[in-house]
């Protein structure tokens, strides 16, 4: 059983919140958030992000790895927008909890395959 670390398991009214959030607001270039949901996602990312995984090792935090990309339409990823990102990922993870070991090895295969940012927190989330 490959269970999900304590840490990193949001609760159900962050994870409602955050999906509406999600609902009502994608994210994308052109979205604008008011101030209240600015500081929502950036207390979700302190919280989970900064003090379970940016602060672990000396590597580039997650969300700069984000803002290194920049969208199809040619914009730079923002800092709001990396970190909405770096959520969205950790909400997946939430949402398939505990594992067996069969599930964890199919898992872990395919996230050989995503993007760095989300391998370095699936790592965190599960086996550290």
């Amino acid at each position: 059983m490959i269970k999900l670390n304590k840490e990193f398991k949001m609760s159900k009214k962050e994870l409602t919140t955050f999906r509406a959030l999600d609902n009502d607001k994608p994210n994308l270039p052109e979205t604008k958030l008011n101030k209240e949901e600015t500081n929502f996602i950036h207390s979700l990312y302190r919280k989970y992000i900064v003090t379970n995984v940016d602060n672990q090792d000396w590597n580039l935090s997650l969300e700069e790895m984000e803002r290194k990309e920049k969208w199809p339409s040619g914009n730079r990823v923002t800092m709001l927008q990396a970190q909405r990102m770096i959520i969205g990922f950790l909400e997946g993870i939430n949402e398939r909890g505990n594992m067996t070991d069969k599930q964890g090895a199919k898992y872990f295969l395919g996230s050989l395959r995503c993007r760095e940012s989300f391998k370095r927190l699936a790592y965190y989330a599960y086996i550290n």
